[in-house]
């Protein structure tokens, strides 16, 4: 793996999402769709969501009045800091997270407070993104990382790509490419897209 094979120049929507319609993704990867039935269903019997609810909430809470706000925030805080505590998780509320993620099984999870999450990533149980002394890892759009998996340092993980489990990645990894191992290297390239229920970004809205 070599770190100038990653296309980066298309625009990710990390940024031009609202926390609403990020969660509206969210719900689409777990149903196939979205309503607020679907919301509360997820938020109700998917303990795995209910961080990511919060992370979406507390960053919501943004665009309330001032004298809302703070308060909010707190106790979005405080709720999210138990959320995760009781999954073995470490999900920041600084790292920055695409719409239609994806969490499955995510127990032991540990992600980066600078991290990068594309839009219709999905990610496995056990698995650490990392920093290191040249930065925080970037995941780029649809890409999968299976459990176990260890992605450290300022890389990218390519759009849709898949890291296999328990691989060891400190290179970045191209476009569609499978890597696996320890150091993690190319296996194969993964042709069709295996995202399940990729949430239609267009169609949700920004």
């Amino acid at each position: 793996m070599t770190e100038n094979v990653v296309n980066e120049a298309a625009p990710s929507p990390v940024q031009s999402f609202s926390p609403v319609s990020a969660l509206k993704a969210d719900v689409w990867r777990l149903y196939g769709g979205y309503s607020a039935k679907l919301l509360m269903k997820a938020a109700v019997t998917k303990p795995f969501f209910r961080p990511l609810l919060t992370h979406r909430l507390f960053h919501a809470a943004e665009a309330l009045p001032r004298c809302l706000r703070a308060p909010c925030k707190g106790v979005l805080k405080l709720m999210h800091r138990g959320m995760t505590a009781r999954r073995c998780m470490q999900l920041p509320l600084t790292c920055r997270i695409g719409p239609g993620l994806l969490l499955k099984h995510s127990y032991g999870l540990i992600v980066n407070g600078g991290a990068v999450i594309g839009a219709n990533v999905t990610l496995l149980h056990h698995i650490t993104i990392g920093g290191s002394r040249n930065g925080v890892p970037k995941l780029l759009d649809g890409s999968t990382v299976a459990a176990g998996a260890i992605i450290i340092g300022g890389i990218t993980i390519g759009r849709g790509s898949t890291v296999g489990a328990a691989a060891m990645v400190t290179k970045s990894v191209p476009d569609r490419a499978i890597v696996a191992g320890n150091p993690a290297s190319v296996i194969g390239e993964d042709k069709a897209a295996r995202t399940p229920y990729p949430a239609p970004l267009e169609r949700i809205g920004k």
